[in-house]
């Protein structure tokens, strides 16, 4: 969120992104923020845009863009998709491959809820300072498929189950059996 620096401190931030001893060397990133910092609100309010990483990745993915957006007066939430995530691809990469498919349905679903959050934090914590009058997705890969469906582009499950049934791809029961949660 674009923030205030009134005293001037580094604008230097860490990211933990949890993986501990399961990737040495990838467990802290770098970016150019101040964490917990006091919320502009002279400025807002602000747009916001969800982030969605690619498959099996993190949502500090690409903080450099995040950290870019909110200096130009956004609001960037992003999002770690459940059962789709970098500890899962470093630490259980067969449950990752597991939930692929699910995730196709998921992942949308995952960036209405982060609205839903967004609204939440709109009415609370920073009240006002969210314009969900304008709200924006992106993301990087199976990101910007979800991006897509996030802002309403449609998956045409007939075309889909028409070509499982001639397909060989082990993927087409994993999604049809998750299509209705």
């Amino acid at each position: 969120y674009p923030a205030l620096n009134p005293d001037g401190l580094e604008e230097a931030a860490t990211y933990d992104v949890g993986l501990g001893e399961a990737a040495p060397g990838l467990n802290v990133w770098y970016g150019r923020a101040i964490r917990d910092a006091e919320l502009n609100l002279a400025d807002g309010p602000y747009p916001v845009i969800v982030f969605s990483p690619g498959n099996g990745g993190t949502r500090f993915y690409g903080s450099f863009m995040h950290e870019q957006l909110v200096s130009y007066g956004f609001v960037v939430i992003s999002v770690d998709h459940t059962g789709n995530t970098l500890d899962l691809l470093m630490t259980q990469p067969d449950v990752l491959d597991a939930n692929r498919y699910a995730s196709v349905i998921q992942r949308p679903l995952d960036v209405t809820r982060q609205l839903d959050y967004a609204e939440m934090l709109n009415a609370g914590e920073m009240a006002g300072a969210l314009d969900l009058e304008n709200v924006g997705v992106y993301g990087v890969s199976f990101g910007g498929y979800t991006a897509f469906m996030a802002g309403g582009a449609q998956f045409d499950m007939n075309w889909f189950e028409d070509w499982c049934a001639t397909a060989t791809d082990p993927g087409c029961d994993s999604l049809l059996n998750n299509q209705d949660k």
